[in-house]
């Protein structure tokens, strides 16, 4: 992606300096031309600070606006006259155009960012107060800073050892990252799994699984890693080209392969099999949980530690599932 010149782009007004907005405005009245003239604008949303991904602004009550510099661009030039100090109405914007940063917890993560990269200290926007603020805040820096301001933080670093924290932590990191380039162009979170996976720790994050559920979930998967590595430890193999269908005579079964890991990992099932897929090298499992559940799982014969994890996970996510339906169905 070209490096946006934000000097330049702060000079011409093609930011928005200023997100004005409206005070005491009755949601229904919003729309009202002849009566939002009769109210003061209150320009206090002024810009503090601005990146490549990110225009962050003041509020002044201690919490901040965000959004998506690509995306005040856009707004700018585009969709909203300005005056000649570069302001925008926030009630013109949408809820997927900008973000409310309750008592300023990115400042953190804005502070590692111009604390490590030198090519943000050289093309950014910051007013000296802001200056300040990342000052103090680096000085401060915890390596977990991200994590520690998501869902409940005391489930995780009692359930999780530090190297398990830190691990998420990157997670987070990166998806935050994602997430303030291509805010408001996109459905981020599942344009983020499908590219890049961590659907759980994301779906946490947005708050979509709570604390405890995705605890309980991230222990699993370390779970299954652990059988599947135990079982290609223990059968000296780095991938699955010994093996094959049930029918592959003088290849190891597959079928035998995941009936070991499942019976380790304690998942009760009635039957396996696996038969040949449609290209040479790949297969088709089905497992068969009792008379209305079953899954296939494909592998293949390159596939290592890492591939066979994520079939298994599928398991996982389907049992969840129907755990989840049966509840529903209780209630």
């Amino acid at each position: 992606m070209k490096e946006l010149n934000i000097k330049q782009l702060i000079n011409e007004y093609k930011i928005p300096l200023v997100i004005k907005e409206y005070l005491d405005c009755p949601d229904e009245l919003l729309g009202d031309k002849s009566y939002l003239e009769t109210i003061m604008l209150d320009n206090k949303n002024e810009l503090l600070y601005c990146d490549n991904d990110i225009c962050y602004y003041n509020c002044f009550d201690g919490d901040y606006l965000y959004m998506n510099t690509n995306q005040a661009i856009k707004q700018m030039n585009e969709n909203f006259a300005h005056d000649s100090f570069g302001a925008i109405n926030v009630n013109s914007l949408s809820e997927n155009d900008i973000s409310i940063d309750y008592s300023g917890k990115l400042i953190k993560e804005i502070a590692y960012k111009y604390k490590n990269y030198n090519s943000i200290k050289m093309n950014c926007y910051i007013t000296d107060y802001f200056k300040d603020i990342l000052e103090s805040a680096i000085n401060d820096y915890d390596p977990l800073c991200c994590i520690s301001r998501f869902g409940n933080y005391n489930i995780l670093k009692r359930e999780l050892n530090k190297r398990k924290l830190v691990k998420l932590e990157k997670v987070v990191k990166d998806y935050l990252s994602y997430k303030f380039k291509y805010m408001g162009e996109q459905d981020t979170m599942n344009d983020y799994i499908t590219k890049y996976g961590n659907s759980n720790a994301v779906k946490w994050l947005e708050g979509v699984v709570s604390t405890e559920g995705f605890v309980k979930c991230f222990k699993e998967k370390n779970f299954i890693q652990e059988a599947v590595k135990k079982y290609f430890d223990n059968h000296n193999i780095k991938d699955l080209m010994k093996y094959g269908s049930d029918d592959d005579y003088g290849l190891y079964s597959l079928s035998s392969m995941y009936q070991d890991i499942l019976e380790d990992l304690d998942i009760s099932f009635k039957y396996l099999d696996t038969i040949n897929g449609m290209k040479d090298g790949a297969y088709l499992t089905e497992i068969t949980f009792d008379d209305k559940t079953k899954i296939i799982l494909e592998t293949k014969a390159w596939n290592g530690v890492e591939m066979v994890c994520k079939e298994i996970e599928k398991i996982y996510d389907m049992l969840d599932l129907k755990d989840s339906l049966k509840k529903d169905m209780q209630i």
